[in-house]
């Protein structure tokens, strides 16, 4: 599959659209921002185009776990759509801003995604978004309250 220029312009002009996460006056204080993530999804066929994506988040491991503030790589795949996501976890929205604005995300992440578009069934689908990242203790009276089985 080829990356068109429209798809890689995309790309970068998402990047480059996103409000700066320190600046708190455009988000809602209700839900705290502690840990933040950067989320990209994308359709990629089959199991083994799914490999290849796991090879491709491998090689900038290394690389991530040098970033200020990371936390932790999670990756979800749903083998009914092969739906493929990834989640670039920092421990806060300053590190979070400091990846997005740092020379590494230029250098090694940007060229990995030119790589991981090219897997996608649908390039121009391809998602990216930042996430406040939680990871919540419900227990099973939460998670029942959750399904609705409480009321």
């Amino acid at each position: 599959v080829q990356t068109s220029h429209n798809t890689m312009f995309a790309l970068r002009r998402t990047a480059t659209s996103i409000p700066k996460v320190g600046a708190r006056a455009l988000f809602s204080t209700e839900i705290p921002v502690g840990a933040v993530a950067r989320v990209i999804r994308a359709h990629v066929g089959d199991e083994a185009t799914a490999i290849k994506a796991d090879a491709i988040v491998a090689s900038v491991q290394d690389g991530l776990k040098a970033q200020p503030g990371f936390v932790k790589t999670v990756r979800t795949v749903c083998k009914g759509e092969w739906a493929y996501e990834i989640a670039v976890v920092f421990e806060s929205g300053g590190t979070f801003g400091d990846y997005m604005e740092g020379d590494f995300r230029e250098s090694v992440m940007a060229p990995a995604l030119g790589e991981f578009v090219k897997l996608a069934t649908e390039p121009d689908a391809l998602y990216q978004g930042n996430r406040v990242y939680d990871e919540l203790e419900l227990g099973v009276l939460g998670v029942l309250g959750v399904l609705g089985v409480l009321g």
